[in-house]
């Protein structure tokens, strides 16, 4: 590039030339005082679309919209069969503010130039904008005349149908746009919207796939599938759409933060959080990163980190309510009570869906065993969210712990009708019916446990209550083969451990039985979750062997 700047400018001491004049102009436009010489010189000489152009652009650069201006007008006035010429009038004018000049001069250059799309463009913002929908849909009407064989002029029709409320029309203008051009991608876009608004989610899934047959890359429809997949609840397509995207776009930071908070509904919480934390170190100030990083955190167990992050944003944003109600979560875990019920408390105020602030509060209420006040609050918050599964699974946990097996199942039962696909209820009934009737009700509780199983085969706690359904039929090497499957991936669970222990002793292996027993009695000492009752029931084993 040096070099072309030396023979330039030996050619240009040798010889006075306009043209050296007007290259130089164009090849120092990123130094627009240099240029800006060149570009006037230049013009002395000879009249060219581009050197206007170049000049406009720089003293637009420098902000001498007066200036600009002049020369906008004598642009356009040695060059009226130039679109260009129009449009950049057109923009000083807008720049300027001078709105009614620049309506003039792009009806002028559409009058001209019937066929330029960017005119059309202009002067229909100009109408909708002047709030005038009558003119811009006739404009619409007659450039379809004149190019019938375009996708733009249908879809922005469809757009401005939209505008006055008349979905039906607009949803009419918009399928003529893709019965030109079925990937036209500002058409895709809109009419999925009204299908996945209106909840028509097989169709607006449908739109996007035929759009995608035509350019299977295209990024901003396949952003729409991933999403319409997330929340129709196809996640596993969800997941494969966002590999795809990462695929196209690997340090896309969007594109990863989506498909770690898919793994995370996956259940891939390792992989999630290794995204995630990637990305908080990389956007340390990102707000939503770093709530989605603390919620990876809790996913892992990682409570003490996730309050760190959860701390630092509540700093930062101190009425936000998701932050409120992801800290109070994680003061819950952590056995921090009076932290978690003033958040609780301070949620309830400030937020406008007390919905999630009650959840908390019965939660609250359960780990602190006071379990009839924790019922009080599911009760009311039944009567305002009754289809929210997890109220009545709550509920079950309460009754459970009140010894009413009644009511608890019920409430099992309730909460598998408003939620089939979630294997916790499906397990957590199945168990129950174990620990409460035993051998009774064995059939029953398999057929639940199994159905966990279904949805979610490699879960070690499902695998204990199969082993436990095992150990009450009396089939005690089934009950261990299962049993030591869940261990190996919960080696600190308490209840596998003690389980595994109840199925030793069944085979006679007292001393083995024995070392499993005082493991999950050490298990519970160093605070590791376990059942109602299962330190004293461990207890009372080893003292009788």
């Amino acid at each position: 590039m040096n070099k072309l700047v030396i023979l330039l400018s030996v050619f240009g001491l040798s010889f006075s030339n306009p043209y050296y004049d007007a290259l130089m102009c164009s090849y120092l436009l990123e130094r627009p005082k240099e240029a800006k010489e060149y570009c006037y010189k230049a013009l002395e000489e000879f009249n060219s679309p581009e050197l206007y152009k170049d000049l406009i652009r720089i003293l637009i650069k420098e902000k001498n919209y007066g200036e600009a201006q002049r020369l906008a007008r004598e642009f356009l006035r040695h060059f009226p069969n130039e679109e260009d010429a129009y449009l950049y009038l057109y923009n000083v004018y807008k720049i300027l503010g001078k709105d009614k000049e620049a309506l003039k001069v792009i009806e002028e250059a559409y009058k001209s130039f019937p066929y330029d799309s960017r005119i059309l463009l202009f002067l229909i913002d100009e109408y909708l904008k002047g709030k005038d929908r009558r003119k811009a849909k006739k404009l619409l009407l007659d450039y379809i005349k004149l190019n019938p064989d375009t996708p733009l002029p249908y879809y922005l029709l469809g757009r401005i149908y939209l505008m006055e409320g008349n979905t039906l029309k607009g949803v009419e203008y918009f399928e003529k746009a893709l019965e030109i051009q079925k990937n036209y991608t500002p058409a895709v876009i809109s009419l999925g919207k009204i299908y996945e608004r209106e909840r028509r989610f097989k169709e607006a899934e449908e739109l996007y796939r035929e759009a995608l047959k035509q350019n299977p890359n295209n990024k901003t429809i396949l952003e729409k599938l991933a999403k319409l997949y997330t929340a129709s609840g196809k996640l596993l397509e969800a997941k494969r759409i966002y590999e795809k995207l990462l695929r196209l776009s690997p340090q896309n930071p969007n594109y990863r933060l989506e498909y770690a908070l898919i793994l995370l509904s996956t259940g891939e919480y390792k992989k999630a959080k290794e995204i995630l934390e990637n990305l908080y170190y990389t956007y340390p100030d990102n707000p939503n990163v770093a709530f989605s990083y603390g919620i990876s955190l809790e996913a892992n167990g990682e409570f003490e980190k996730a309050e760190k992050i959860y701390e630092s944003l509540l700093n930062k944003f101190p009425n936000n309510p998701k932050v409120i109600e992801r800290l109070a979560g994680v003061y819950i875990e952590l056995g921090r009570f009076d932290e978690a019920k003033r958040l609780i408390d301070k949620g309830k105020i400030i937020s406008l869906d007390k919905k999630p602030f009650l959840l908390l509060e019965a939660e609250y209420y359960i780990e602190r065993k006071k379990y009839r006040k924790a019922l009080e609050v599911l009760k009311e918050l039944e009567k305002i969210d009754p289809e929210n599964p997890r109220v009545y699974f709550l509920k079950a946990i309460a009754y459970d712990n009140l010894g009413d097996y009644e009511n608890a199942e019920k409430s099992l039962r309730e909460a598998i009708k408003r939620d089939p696909e979630n294997p916790d209820y499906y397990n957590y009934l199945g168990y129950s019916l174990l620990l409460w009737y035993g051998k009774e009700r064995v059939d029953e509780a398999e057929r639940l446990i199994r159905k966990a199983l279904e949805k979610d085969p490699d879960n070690p706690a499902y695998l204990d209550s199969l082993g436990w359904v095992y150990y009450h039929r009396g089939d005690y090497e089934r009950a261990m083969f299962y049993l030591l499957k869940a261990l190996r991936m919960v080696y600190d669970d308490p209840v596998v451990n003690e389980h595994v222990g109840d199925v030793l002793l069944k085979m006679g292996f007292k001393k083995e039985a024995k070392r499993y027993y005082e493991k999950a009695l050490k298990l519970l000492e160093k605070g590791k979750e376990g059942e109602r009752g299962q330190k004293e029931r461990l207890l009372k084993k080893l003292r009788e062997l």
